[in-house]
């Protein structure tokens, strides 16, 4: 009889360690996953932008000139506004050597653009020191305040002292 009682012990004992075993186990995983989601939350820095719509790629697709009324198609130039984060880039596709780079600041009617800096990408980066650089982009000042017109996450219209741009989405 008492062979028999050992033998019901040595079963629970045994069931008693495979559950321990397995509890121990899942403990250590749990906390090299806990370790692991730890670190990657606190080893980078995730900005987020603030942007929203504003955001993207933006073709240039009609320039009006303000004193004269004379409305130019710009579908066929190539040039875009790129915004991301906290810069605004302003490039013509088909003259890759004139990228403008702009720190920009936006409320709900202005565009603010200023310290616009040139990519030259064979050279090196320039401070634009005159606004005779960004004439060709329709931009007149170094520092310049746009007016926002309208505004939705498929359009823009803008306007500074000359011209109307009108964008889309791209």
């Amino acid at each position: 009889m008492q062979k028999r009682s050992f033998q019901k012990y040595r079963k629970y004992n045994n069931s008693n360690e495979s559950w321990q075993h397995s509890q121990f186990v899942k403990f250590v995983a749990s906390f090299y996953i806990l370790c692991f989601l730890v670190i990657t939350i606190t080893s980078c820095d995730f900005e987020r932008s603030n942007n929203g719509k504003f955001d993207g790629n933006w073709q240039l697709t009609q320039l009006d000139t303000l004193q004269t009324s004379r409305t130019a198609d710009m579908r066929g130039s190539g040039i875009f506004w790129c915004v991301q984060h906290h810069l605004l880039l302003v490039r013509n596709v088909y003259d890759i050597e004139h990228n403008i780079f702009f720190r920009f600041e936006k409320t709900e009617n202005t565009l603010r653009l200023w310290n616009p800096v040139s990519d030259n990408r064979a050279v090196s980066d320039s401070v634009v020191t005159s606004s005779l650089t960004l004439q060709p982009y329709g931009i007149q000042n170094l520092d310049e305040t746009l007016i926002i017109e309208s505004f939705s996450a498929d359009n823009m219209v803008l306007k500074n002292e000359k011209l109307r741009f009108y964008f889309r989405k791209f």
